[in-house]
């Protein structure tokens, strides 16, 4: 596993902080980053200090102190792991990541994906709606608004399933073209693919109940989350290349934003598991 690619931040198993570790090949990228950019802060500090007089000299020497701090506030972290910081401290070490993320792209220095991936898993381990943790557990952490609209989705969904909906087509596409073979098909298959997605929908729920869930669960998310847009999406008549009802206002608003929501919840899953 590559530096840019190690995940370097978990949340805990009881969701209260935040444990931050380092291989040695990441420390190592951050260690000389740091030190490269402090020596860099210094040589501007000591070739401008004549030209403190000027407005432009002082914004200048303000911006080099702030890179100054944003340095001390990562080194004191790095210098502890593995640690376990309170979510206070984790804001403050996301904030500082991102800003040397964007120093180290501006000298386009190869590590700044580094520390765009460390401040994206801070910023996912503290308020992301799920965390990784360093056992098989996945937290989910859920406001009460989203996790009624969840429920109440979910059971739409079940129904539209059981009565064969037409807005649960896209969830059962033909493998065939020939309407007699897809048909067949469907007779043999549909009510065992009805089946599956109905065990997946329980197990979303157990997870959503209990805050927390491992890897089959959150495939088992993954899959439930889609399908519910697949199914307000048609509902809607939205299609990948129409969006069109996106803008509808009026009765259709409230789906929309639901859609839009369910939308959110799956980038952030797709977001954590392509940080893990």
């Amino acid at each position: 596993m590559s530096s840019t690619d190690a995940r370097l931040v978990f949340a805990t198993p009881d969701g209260t902080g935040i444990e931050v570790f380092l291989p040695d090949d990441a420390r190592a990228v951050i260690e000389t980053a740091l030190r490269r950019e402090r020596t860099r802060t210094h040589e501007r500090l000591v070739v401008r200090s004549r030209d403190l007089l000027l407005p432009s000299g002082r914004r200048t020497r303000r911006t080099d102190e702030l890179i100054g701090e944003i340095c001390d506030e990562i080194e004191a972290v790095v210098a502890s792991t593995p640690t376990t910081i309170d979510p206070t401290t984790a804001d403050r070490l996301a904030a500082a990541l991102d800003g040397l993320a964007t120093v180290r792209a501006a000298y386009q220095e190869p590590d700044a994906d580094l520390f765009r991936s460390f401040a994206a898993q801070v910023e996912l381990a503290t308020h992301g709606l799920f965390r990784p943790t360093r056992t098989a557990a996945w937290l989910l952490c859920w406001p009460a608004e989203l996790v009624e609209v969840l429920d109440a989705e979910l059971a739409r969904l079940t129904r539209a399933m059981e009565s064969d909906d037409a807005t649960v087509a896209r969830l059962f596409p033909a493998p065939h073209l020939d309407p007699e073979l897809a048909e067949g098909w469907d007779a043999l298959m549909r009510r065992s693919l009805v089946e599956r997605r109905l065990e997946a929908i329980v197990e979303v729920r157990a997870a959503v109940e209990d805050g927390h869930t491992d890897e089959d669960g959150v495939a088992a998310l993954l899959r439930t989350v889609n399908d519910l847009r697949l199914m307000i999406g048609t509902e809607l008549g939205i299609s990948e290349d129409d969006d069109t009802a996106r803008r509808r206002g009026g009765a259709d608003r409230e789906r929309v934003d639901i859609y839009e929501v369910f939308g959110f919840v799956l980038s952030r899953l797709l977001d954590a598991l392509d940080i893990g």
